[in-house]
């Protein structure tokens, strides 16, 4: 028996090309990244045991249990929500990231979006150099060079040009010219089959692994159905995302020990309110987005993964589906007004994109491009001013979508994005 330290921990996955697939190398297959200490929470990993009811001959005399599922375990870990660190080269596409991977896992749909200079043009009328991959729907970060300033942008129309000129949902904060840039941005979103029909493309499972310091302290999870939670953003702490995967099967004293030796991704935490680059821009639906005070801001995302169940399939499971439609929203507590209640009454929709961070990199924002009011707008007390407290459901977008099909209309409907500017 050896004495090993609780710390030490290296975690790892990959996106499942076969469902639960057990035999996969862990090694090559997965990628390390860094998770909030104490890493992945594996204390919920337990196979379970069946009683044997057969009829006893004494009444202490129990027969043996019988080992059971392995499925209907969790597992749980915490990540820091923000960019890649890095951008893209001009005209090249967003890479990927775990952190993107396992929110898509969460949410269905995953968009790497493209690079580019500007070449001039207006504020509401800004020129690119070419068009490298970009569609309408796609969320943009346009960056003034001059000022060291960016800020996220939707694509409303794409003119073929030459110049090629972009429509964006509203004016951009500066008049672009050759030195200012599009920085590529990963756009989570919701895709309906990816979340609801196992065995569908977009329909993502992980395998998840974690390794302590003793050798024998190694878990491998597969199939793993990933359901995701945004804290509270609060002004001095870390932006961060829960997650929470329904484990399908896993591996332990029978697994083969995987190396994981090399160095973990993950950025340094963005920490909401630093300086003065966190923002709240909020409309009506119809309106233009302007920064607005906020006391409170706290997303939420409603999906929750669900295994689809049967008396065969891989330990019972036969993939994940999803609930909890209708369930992502928007709390916000901003100072009082009474068009909030007059809003809520003559059911007025609203759009509000929240963003930490403006420089080049690391920026995340969650875009909501369609909220309604959940309930009647309540009077509330922040630090001795009087607040409005509002809850909104975020709708499914009904602004036109042209000619958009496949991931694009659905990346369009979508009723809440993440954004990563990589």
């Amino acid at each position: 028996m050896a004495y090993a330290h609780n710390i030490p921990r290296t975690v790892a996955s990959a996106v499942e090309t076969t469902f639960a697939d057990t035999t996969i190398n862990l090694d090559s297959a997965t990628t390390e990244f860094f998770c909030v200490s104490p890493g992945l929470d594996v204390s919920g990993l337990r196979q379970s045991a069946v009683p044997n009811d057969n009829y006893r001959q004494r009444p202490d005399g129990f027969h043996p249990m019988v080992v059971g599922l392995k499925s209907g375990t969790t597992v749980s870990w915490r990540e820091y929500l923000t960019g890649s660190g890095s951008n893209a080269a001009e005209a090249a596409q967003a890479a990927t990231t775990q952190l993107a991977e396992h929110l898509r896992a969460a949410l269905g749909g995953l968009r790497r979006g493209w690079s580019i200079g500007f070449s001039g043009g207006t504020a509401s009328a800004p020129e690119v150099d070419s068009n490298p991959g970009f569609e309408v729907g796609d969320m943009i970060y346009a960056y003034d060079d001059s000022a060291g300033t960016g800020q996220f942008y939707r694509i409303e129309a794409i003119a073929a040009g030459p110049p090629v000129t972009l429509t964006l949902d509203r004016n951009l904060h500066f008049t672009p010219v050759a030195a200012d840039s599009i920085k590529a941005v990963l756009q989570v979103y919701l895709h309906k089959d990816g979340l609801t029909i196992p065995g569908d493309t977009d329909n993502k499972t992980l395998a998840i692994v974690a390794k302590g310091e003793d050798a024998e302290d190694c878990f491998a999870c597969y199939g793993v159905g990933v359901s995701a939670t945004i804290e509270p953003i609060v002004q001095g702490e870390p932006v961060t995302v829960a997650f929470e995967g329904q484990v399908t099967t896993f591996l332990h004293e029978t697994l083969s020990i995987p190396t994981l030796s090399t160095a973990p991704v993950g950025e340094a935490p963005l920490v909401a309110a630093t300086g003065t680059s966190t923002f709240f821009y909020f409309a009506t639906k119809a309106g233009t987005l302007a920064d607005q005070d906020a006391f409170r801001l706290e997303p939420k995302i409603g999906i929750k993964r669900a295994p689809v169940t049967g008396p065969n399939g891989v330990e019972g499971i036969h993939g994940y589906t999803a609930t909890g439609f209708g369930e992502n929203g928007l709390v916000v507590s901003v100072p009082f007004e009474e068009d909030y209640a007059q809003e809520f009454r003559a059911r007025t929709e609203r759009k509000a994109l929240i963003q930490v961070g403006n420089g080049a990199a690391d920026v995340i924002g969650i875009w909501f491009p369609r909220l309604e009011y959940k309930v009647d707008p309540t009077r509330g007390v922040q630090t001795e001013l009087t607040s409005r407290e509002i809850e909104f459901r975020a709708l499914e977008e009904n602004a036109s979508a042209g000619s958009l099909t496949g991931d694009a209309l659905e990346k369009w409907r979508s009723s809440m994005h993440i954004l990563m500017v990589a």
